[in-house]
């Protein structure tokens, strides 16, 4: 992976494209969490509602845990 100048600014999570590609899935998951239908369905059975997303293990844990850090440098925007 190509370096670029702005990849070790202290305290930042730069939304740029390679992150973008990354949490692509988290971000639709999340984005579905607008509606309170969805918002519903997730509170019946969280990880049932994850599955149907393609999200890694890492990004599942975030999501679970409500780990808002972990989920921005997972991709989530």
């Amino acid at each position: 992976m190509t370096k670029r100048d702005y990849d070790d600014v202290p305290g930042t999570y730069v939304l740029d494209s390679r992150q973008y590609r990354k949490g692509y899935n988290l971000n639709m998951l999340l984005m579905t969490l607008n509606k309170a239908e969805c918002r519903a369905e997730f509170g019946v059975d969280e990880q049932a509602y994850i599955d149907k997303f393609k999200i890694t293990p890492e990004q599942c844990e975030a999501v679970l845990n409500r780990d808002y850090l972990a989920m921005l440098k997972l991709g989530a925007n």
